[in-house]
Parts: C-alpha cells; sequence; structure tokens
C-alpha cells in the first residue's frame, strides 16, 4: 500500500475554483513583493533552523502520538481485542525503532564530501 501524494492521513483537496488561481498567484506575488521591501527596510535576517533538529522533533512527536495507540494505553479506555492486539502492538513496536533509526541517521553531521560515516570507499 502507498499513500497519496498527500499522505495516508491528510489530504488536500483542490476545492479552489480554477477561475481563481490566477488572481490568487497574482496576490501572492504582490506580498512576496511587500515582504521583500520589508525584510530589506528593516533589515531583517533569515532564521536558520537545523533540518536535523526539524527532524528529530518530528520523529519524536510521530512516536508520542503513536505510542498513545499501543494495546497497553488503549486498555485505560477499555477492553482492546486479543486479534488487533497481536497486529497493533509488533507494528508500533517496528515504527519505534524505525523512527529511533531514522532520527540517529538524520542527526549524523554531515562530513564535508556529502558521504555518511559509514560509507566506505568502494
Amino acid at each position: 500500500m502507498r499513500p497519496s501524494r498527500h499522505g495516508w492521513l491528510t489530504v488536500v483537496d483542490a476545492d479552489v475554483d480554477p477561475a481563481v488561481i490566477p488572481e490568487l498567484e497574482r496576490e501572492i506575488a504582490a506580498c512576496r513583493e511587500d515582504l521583500h521591501t520589508l525584510v530589506e527596510l528593516l533589515h531583517l535576517r533569515p532564521e536558520h533552523r537545523s533540518t536535523r533538529s526539524a527532524f528529530a522533533a518530528l520523529a519524536a512527536t510521530v512516536w508520542a502520538d503513536a505510542e498513545d495507540l499501543h494495546p497497553k494505553k488503549l486498555r485505560r479506555y477499555g477492553a482492546v481485542d486479543p486479534a488487533t492486539a497481536l497486529v497493533l502492538a509488533p507494528s508500533l513496536e517496528r515504527l519505534a525503532r524505525a523512527l529511533l533509526r531514522l532520527a540517529s541517521m538524520a542527526q549524523e553531521p554531515a562530513s564535508p564530501d556529502g558521504r555518511r560515516g559509514d560509507e566506505g570507499d568502494g
């Protein structure tokens, strides 16, 4: 099973009238020009954000949400179907391990040559 281009749990509906899109694009362009003027006028500097930190935060947030779905936690609300628990618990535990691996991989600093530390020469 593959997600749509928007994801499994979020789908953005294309509900804007196509006739309005050119006008929206013009307004957005005007807003960008105004913002650029303000940036220059006020000598604003861009805020730098770490991709590594953002990824780690996202992985932690996803795990916190998923952890609440574990059968042990769901029992607070009542009985959990044993067949569901048999599938749900291992799936969530695999997800937790994967998220930890992904967060760990994302925390590795980039090397000057763009390769990860565990990549050999051949």
